[in-house]
């Protein structure tokens, strides 16, 4: 938590300073504008991902159907090879009771010719023809003979007829059978070869559009091969902008270092000459072991917090985590900042001189009683310790005269 809010005095006080400084050259502006263009290229290589990951997933999922449609139009082929053998086998036996039946109807047809020839001459005979025919014998037995053989056989033609028509319905009754189930399978292999034909221009459909799913990956894979490359450039090209904007930055700091130099009210003249904000012992890291950026100074709560070098309050209020807090501006590009007050006796925009009295030191999680001071110049965080003067730093507590 200590370290959090080091880290954030530190941004705090960095975003003053970014505020307080002239405009910035156009190598930060091209960094901004590069940034900017990477994030987009990021942001296209994470959506290219993405429908990369989706096309995969589709694919499987096709391949999967295929697969499935393979076994289905395989079982389809076979039941309806099955099927055929069945309907031939049916019509094969169908052509055998259809010749059979032919035959039994010849039969019945020629026995009902010669029934027939025989009831007309026994009809154009007529009755004396017959009573001829009996009576032609010579003796009684053999007209009885004659007569009984003449019933016999009318009576042996309508059992021949009866038996050839029996056996012609029982044919018949097999052939209808048989011409049923040739229909019906007939008619089974006919609806199966339709749904495997359904089934083969289901899968060709589904290859197709397996293809296209094919083509649309290709096309994801360039065009993030392609966004791959164009951040690679971005990042050497930032890379060397960075570069460039540190070189900057080191030039105009020796820039602004020199002109400080030369200017009699620069702090950089009263540098291992000044006074800590507070008297009390220093020390860079916490009760916890945690390293500051700045110093902790402890001091009895309620001591007097004086401005450690001329300037002017840009920051005076409560920032969470850390307490009140004073921000002075002392000018050449410097700039200084006390926390964990308990009071705060100016206000933004005030001019305040070395020594004035800014504020009283309070307590808080960085030390049980005293502030923590944090000196900074441009973008960079000073050691405040080599600015002090010495011979003051070997004393725990003093007070001021």
């Amino acid at each position: 938590m200590k370290c959090f809010v080091f880290a954030a005095a530190f941004i705090f006080l960095g975003a003053i300073s970014a505020h307080l400084a002239s405009a910035r050259v156009s190598t930060y502006s091209q960094i901004k504008q590069k940034k900017k263009e990477l994030q987009e290229v990021e942001k296209g290589i994470k959506q290219n991902k993405k429908l990369i990951k989706e096309i995969k997933k589709e694919k499987k999922s096709l391949l999967d159907e295929l697969a499935d449609l393979d076994q289905e139009i395989e079982k389809q082929w076979r039941e309806l090879e099955e099927a055929r053998k069945k309907w031939t086998q049916v019509e094969l036996e169908l052509l055998k009771v259809k010749e059979k039946y032919r035959e039994q109807k010849n039969l019945l047809d020629q026995l009902q010719k010669r029934v027939e020839s025989r009831l007309r001459s026994l009809y154009e005979t007529g009755t004396v023809g017959t009573l001829n025919i009996i009576f032609a014998a010579q003796t009684v037995p053999e007209i009885y003979s004659r007569q009984t053989y003449l019933k016999h056989l009318l009576s042996h033609d309508k059992e021949i007829r009866k038996l050839y028509a029996a056996k012609l319905e029982e044919v018949r009754a097999v052939r209808d059978d048989l011409q049923f189930k040739s229909d019906a399978f007939k008619a089974a292999a006919l609806r199966m070869e339709d749904e495997a034909l359904q089934l083969e221009a289901k899968k060709e459909e589904k290859k197709k559009l397996l293809q296209k799913l094919m083509e649309q990956g290709e096309s994801y894979e360039e065009n993030l091969a392609e966004l791959n490359e164009a951040k690679r450039s971005l990042q050497a090209l930032l890379k060397e902008l960075r570069k460039q904007a540190w070189l900057e930055r080191k030039r105009r700091e020796q820039q602004r270092l020199k002109a400080a130099l030369s200017s009699g009210a620069s702090l950089v003249k009263q540098k291992g000459d000044l006074e800590p904000p507070v008297y009390g012992n220093i020390s860079k890291k916490t009760a916890s072991g945690k390293k500051v950026r700045g110093i902790l100074i402890s001091a009895p709560w309620g001591s007097d917090v004086r401005a450690f070098f001329d300037g002017q309050v840009v920051y005076a209020g409560s920032l969470k985590g850390y307490g009140n807090v004073i921000i002075l501006d002392h000018g050449d590009g410097f700039m200084s900042l006390v926390a964990q007050l308990s009071v705060l006796f100016r206000q933004v925009g005030d001019m305040v001189h070395e020594g004035d009295v800014i504020g009283l030191s309070g307590s808080g999680p960085w030390v049980a009683e005293g502030v923590y001071f944090e000196l900074r110049w441009e973008d960079k965080t000073l050691n405040p310790i080599p600015w002090l003067n010495p011979s003051l730093l070997k004393v725990k507590t003093l007070s001021r005269k």
